[in-house]
């Protein structure tokens, strides 16, 4: 890739999704909590991180990048307002930073995907960092 920095701001297809109770039962079995979630329950502050996103590494396809070469770097959680069980949310992820370094043999990637609630209001965010390893011509 010749200019990375030309994707920044790429949007990738905006979501929707039901914190359902069957998949919050699961993360929190999976988090050592009762593997319990009734409606209205407060979901896990970090379960927003991981699993909901319809095609978590979809930001692979706009480099054209082997997921093999991938390193999840970082990972921030920002919550605005706590997400229960049974709610609807909106998601939007957008590349907001993109840089080489080691002469181009590792690229960064940061990756912001945020959550919204049916009237609009801001819930979560969550910022990812990837490492990927490309080819450098010797």
């Amino acid at each position: 890739m010749t200019d990375p920095s030309a994707i920044i701001g790429h949007r990738f297809p905006a979501f929707e999704m039901t914190l359902e109770p069957g998949r919050v039962a699961l993360f929190r079995e999976a988090i050592g909590e009762p593997a319990q979630a009734e409606p209205g329950d407060l979901v896990p502050p970090t379960l927003l991180g991981f699993g909901f996103e319809p095609v978590p590494f979809d930001a692979l396809d706009v480099f054209g990048l082997d997921i093999a070469r991938l390193l999840h770097a970082e990972q921030e959680l920002i919550h605005h307002k706590p997400c229960r069980v049974g709610e609807r949310l909106k998601g939007q992820k957008e590349i907001t930073n993109v840089f080489e370094k080691k002469g181009g043999a590792l690229l960064f990637v940061t990756l912001k995907l945020t959550y919204r609630d049916e009237a609009d209001e801001l819930m979560a965010e969550s910022i990812q960092t990837l490492v990927v390893r490309q080819e450098v011509a010797a």
